[in-house]
């Protein structure tokens, strides 16, 4: 159980600010779209590298795996700080890069918690080993959906000091996708006000500071388990059996939701967050 709450606290400092900064990036971004591109960039690695997560925890395990992932959260909030294309897309072509394998972790780590519990508890059946599966990974995904409200409530005290967020008299009696009161006629392109910057390094420092929390406490709280390394077996077969769960008729059938749920992230992300 304690290393189950040790990963979900973790997970809650680093993601409240990874989402946070990712609800924001079409927004805080938008010089030749450089926000909605490194997000782009990001989330097409995790495809790439994302069927590789078995050999990154083979050759330096689950433990290093989480450590190298915080690490490379650091560099990613950090390169919001001065964004460009030199060191926005960089960062983020790596955090795709170790979601993959950072992901996989997460899951052998709840599954070695769940087991160990079940063992003390005496537990032989696996029915009630799924429960407690189960269990702790609605401990650990109860977690996880904290941080889209931790992120977006300090993302809003913090902008709100700025004049990114007054009040305007002004009636704009205006509506719609392309009609907004910052566009000139035949330029549907929205402007939206971007806040000032030293608010925005303050919000960056304060999710910084979230980063390093959950680095320290995965560096210190988390125990190495050898266990959790996986069995020997080669780089080629490991790639095969990737590639065989991917094309498998269930998997293939899951494809409609998956797409789905991208488009509508993916707006929901890009333009409704703006």
């Amino acid at each position: 159980m304690r290393n189950c709450l040790v990963l979900s606290v973790s997970f809650t400092f680093v993601y409240t600010a990874y989402l946070a900064i990712q609800n924001l990036q079409s927004s805080l971004n938008q010089e030749a779209n450089l926000g909605v591109v490194s997000l782009s960039v990001l989330y097409g690695t995790i495809i790439i590298f994302g069927t590789q997560a078995p050999i990154f925890i083979k050759f330096i395990g689950a433990k290093r795996v989480l450590v190298l992932a915080w690490v490379i959260h650091i560099i990613y909030t950090a390169s919001n700080f001065y964004p460009t294309f030199a060191t926005l897309i960089p960062s983020s072509a790596l955090l795709g890069a170790i979601a993959g394998p950072m992901w996989t972790s997460q899951g052998i780590y709840i599954t070695a918690a769940g087991e160990k519990y079940a063992a003390l508890q005496g537990v032989s059946s696996e029915g009630a080993l799924h429960a407690i599966l189960s269990k702790f990974n609605g401990i650990f995904f109860m977690f996880y959906e904290i941080t889209q409200i931790t992120g977006n409530m300090i993302s809003s005290f913090v902008l709100s000091a700025s004049s990114y967020n007054t009040s305007s008299g002004v009636d704009h009696r205006i509506c719609g996708p392309n009609d907004c009161p910052f566009v000139s006629a035949g330029n549907v392109t929205s402007k939206i006000e971007e806040p000032e910057r030293h608010v925005v390094y303050i919000l960056l420092a304060i999710f910084l500071s979230c980063n390093i929390c959950g680095l320290l406490l995965t560096l210190f709280g988390l125990p190495h388990h050898t266990e959790v390394r996986g069995e020997s077996t080669s780089v080629f077969k490991d790639m095969a059996s990737c590639f065989k769960m991917s094309v498998d008729k269930r998997m293939l059938l899951l494809l409609p939701l998956f797409m789905a749920q991208a488009m509508a992230v993916g707006v929901l992300y890009a333009d409704y967050t703006k």
